[in-house]
């Protein structure tokens, strides 16, 4: 069974169940070590790594009036090409 969680280390010993993250959790992350104090932040690879996370919540945004099967496979072949990608 997948479990969709906040990774809240609690959930790690929940027997059978696989845990699946959030974009916006990983966004996060990367927002939480962007340096305070560098001359260029958009050099930073938290920066990059924020910047393909932006496209790929666009891409949500593009899919999201679509009926559920569409949007699953639009999700399969657009999302695939934005994660090979980066």
């Amino acid at each position: 069974m997948d479990m969709h969680t906040d990774a809240y280390s609690r959930y790690n010993g929940v027997k059978g169940v696989k845990g699946l993250l959030c974009y916006i959790h990983l966004y996060r992350a990367f927002v939480a070590t962007l340096p305070k104090d560098a001359y260029d932040p958009k050099a930073s690879k938290p920066e990059e790594a924020i910047l393909w996370l932006n496209k790929l919540f666009k891409l949500e945004g593009e899919l999201k009036n679509l009926s559920p099967d569409h949007k699953k496979k639009e999700h399969l072949i657009r999302k695939k090409q934005h994660l090979e990608d980066f």
